[in-house]
């Protein structure tokens, strides 16, 4: 190995592209006691180009190898100094370039990634764009992978031409095999471009994006953990597990728990356990509902590897890009505690329905003013448990809830976590459906001691907050909040319970919540009006129930 010798590696597809950057080449400064040659490939649409880069690094004895994009053209002729001051000044850097990525996006593209640097003319105008955030003293900046535009090495690793053949994942691939050998990338801090790329845009090739998330999400990405209880809908449930598998996020574990009286999702799965070693299984036909419930709340409470959560109920359904989308979400932001997206609804059959969109664009919105917008006007604005992917460590212990009492099964429960989450962080809302909410009569939603218990449950929600003084912080603020809930419950409810005589414990307990909160209400100066319409007027009905409640 030449220790003092540097190869320009250009490979050439077009002779008038490349013909400007080979020019250019013999008018660089070679810094003093150095050397340098050009190797020039003449490469085709069916070339093999990091073959033949393994093939340079096989027969050629240069230290410092310097691949170059054929669209560019070097605007300074003093660069190579500074490019080897700083391979000079520490041996642990590997690759230089003149931009990169900081952190590399989910979706694994270096030049669509939000967190970079340097900066690079572009375009026939040759316009400037800057990706430094501020002008600094530092020489370099650390990056996960630099762009294909300018790639310097002072080590000799193989390219990965078992993947890929000539796309810009292959030199995004290679910073990753310097980084897997314990070398760093480094982009060089310019008071002017270096580079100008001729290009105005980025070609991508699907296939090779899929290839190299698949083997380098998890040097990259932490790992999200998906949560799927499932009783007894096998065709739902494959739905909704084959929507977890094809997330173009790759970094996945994702644990099921079944509490069927059949053995009919424990033989469909069988080839999913086989192909897919990140699955993981769990037969309860003794447990019922909560005990389903609860085991996955207690795996998720227990578990140390997994910082993302994201529930998955067997009836609904990911779209492909939901965990990418959110989880870059999530890195950008450490002071979000959970992220949301509107949604599509779609029937038993899988029709479309509608969707749910609250607002039009993507939006940070502080924990504290979304969980108070919740509660005071009695709508869960952040979504359903598929719907929402959660940062654990704002959890209460890692387990789901807010309440002190509720170690069992709670209706409310999605609605009582994100106002944990709120209270420890923020949110984001993506305005694009990322997920799919299953509306069917097999739904709890619709069962009528559900309904009932809803109303029982965000009570208890208020009075938590109240108590905490958390969201809810004035007596305003609770009575107004109070005032909803009891003309919303006894629209809801009351009819429910006029229409099919439904008596149970809860129903109690509702009754009884319903005449408390009547004499708060009345004691703070509001007034209570009844208004009873006949059977005549409301089809199916005995007689419906009005009441309104109004300010003296």
């Amino acid at each position: 190995m030449n220790d003092n010798k540097i190869t320009f590696v250009v490979y050439k597809t077009d002779d008038e592209k490349s013909k400007s950057l080979i020019e250019t080449l013999g008018e660089i400064t070679i810094p003093n006691g150095y050397e340098s040659n050009v190797l020039v490939v003449n490469g085709g649409d069916i070339s093999d180009k990091y073959q033949i880069y393994n093939k340079i690094i096989e027969i050629n004895d240069s230290k410092y190898k310097i691949y170059l994009n054929e669209n560019i053209e070097l605007l300074s002729k003093d660069f190579l100094t500074d490019i080897l001051d700083i391979f000079n000044s520490d041996e642990s850097i590997g690759i230089i370039g003149f931009s990169g990525a900081i952190k590399l996006s989910t979706h694994g593209i270096s030049l669509k990634s939000e967190k970079r640097c340097g900066k690079i003319y572009t375009g026939d105008s040759k316009e400037l764009v800057d990706w430094s955030k501020s002008e600094t003293e530092e020489k370099y900046q650390e990056v996960e992978t630099v762009d294909n535009f300018f790639i310097a090495t002072q080590y000799d690793i193989k390219w990965r031409d078992d993947l890929f053949i000539d796309d810009i994942f292959g030199e995004t691939a290679q910073c990753l095999e310097f980084k897997r050998k314990g070398y760093k990338s480094v982009v060089v801090n310019q008071a002017e471009p270096v580079i100008w790329y001729k290009e105005n845009s980025f070609g991508v090739e699907a296939k090779d994006k899929e290839k190299f998330l698949d083997e380098y999400s998890k040097d990259l990405f932490p790992s999200v953990l998906i949560l799927i209880p499932t009783f007894n809908r096998p065709k739902y449930f494959q739905n909704a597990l084959e929507s977890a598998l094809n997330q173009s996020y790759k970094n996945l574990d994702i644990v099921i728990s079944d509490n069927s009286p059949n053995e009919d999702t424990k033989e469909l799965i069988q080839p999913y356990l086989e192909k897919n070693k990140h699955i993981k299984y769990f037969y309860h036909h003794e447990f019922d509902a909560n005990d389903n419930w609860n085991f996955l709340r207690q795996y998720q409470k227990n578990d140390t590897e997994h910082e993302f959560v994201n529930w998955l109920m067997d009836d609904d359904a990911f779209l492909p890009n939901k965990i990418e989308i959110m989880m870059e979400a999530m890195l950008n932001n450490p002071d979000v505690s959970l992220v949301t997206s509107a949604r599509n609804f779609i029937d038993g059959e899988g029709n479309y329905i509608k969707s749910y969109e609250w607002l039009d664009n993507v939006v940070k919105i502080a924990g504290e003013e979304i969980g108070k917008k919740l509660l005071m006007t009695y709508h869960n604005y952040v979504g359903e448990p598929t719907t929402v992917l959660i940062r654990k460590s704002c959890l209460r212990d890692g387990d789901l809830c807010w309440n002190d009492d509720e170690n069992g099964f709670f209706a409310y429960i999605d609605i009582s976590t994100w106002l944990q989450l709120l209270s420890k962080g923020n949110m984001i809302w993506i305005n694009e459906p990322l997920s799919m909410f299953r509306i069917h009569e097999d739904q709890a939603t619709f069962w009528a001691q559900t309904k009932i218990r809803f109303n029982i449950e965000w009570l208890k929600l208020l009075l938590c907050a109240w108590n905490k003084k958390i969201f809810l912080k004035t007596e305003e603020d609770l009575r107004e909040t109070l005032l909803i809930w009891f003309t919303v419950t006894v629209k809801h409810t009351l009819w429910l319970t006029y229409d099919n005589d439904y008596q149970s414990k809860d129903l109690n307990e509702l009754k009884k919540l319903l005449s408390e909160v009547s004499k708060a209400l009345i004691s703070n100066n509001y007034k209570i009006k009844h208004k009873i319409i006949s059977k005549s007027l409301i089809e199916g009905a005995e007689e419906k129930k009005f009441v309104t409640v109004s300010q003296f």
